[in-house]
């Protein structure tokens, strides 16, 4: 075997070795538990059917998200209720821990497509879920909603004060 011959098997088994230890490395360092900053997390669902008993909330979508601040936004319409005419009263909410956004909306069979967006900031300390629930003030209902979306910024700060 000449010299040549040998060092080139030498510098593959080289890179080889190398290669295998960054993928070995990769693999087993433990991921970031909690979300850097910038980061942004969504989740989307195209149609939801909301059917709830008077004053009764219900999960329309949750996103799961690793400890830190964030900046979390929802926005989603209502369809016409069912049946097609009625009037109801559709209130959602947009949880994160205890913080919340609220927004009611009253609507018959004239007002279609009423769009909602909700907005809260919360500090995960270990992770947790941001959650969208909707249902029926005063009485029972059915419901159509769509274009469900909930979006999550991370941010390395976060300030959270009254407006004057």
């Amino acid at each position: 075997m000449t010299d040549i011959t040998r060092k080139t098997r030498l510098g593959l088994t080289l890179l080889l070795s190398v290669l295998l230890l960054i993928t070995a490395v990769t693999v087993l360092l433990p991921r970031r538990a909690d979300a850097a900053t910038g980061d942004v997390i969504a989740g989307w669902k195209n149609s939801f059917r909301l059917t709830t008993a008077a004053n009764q909330q219900v999960d329309v979508g949750r996103l799961n998200l690793p400890a830190g601040k964030y900046a979390i936004f929802a926005k989603l319409f209502i369809g016409l209720p069912l049946p097609s005419g009625l009037k109801t009263t559709v209130r959602c909410a947009l949880w994160a821990g205890v913080d919340n956004d609220q927004s009611i909306v009253d609507h018959d069979g004239n007002i279609s497509g009423v769009p909602i967006a909700l907005n809260v900031v919360h500090d995960f300390t270990t992770p947790g879920q941001a959650v969208l629930t909707c249902g029926h003030d005063v009485v029972s209902g059915q419901t159509d909603l769509g274009m469900i979306k909930i979006t999550a910024i991370s941010t390395g700060s976060l300030v959270n004060v009254p407006l004057p």
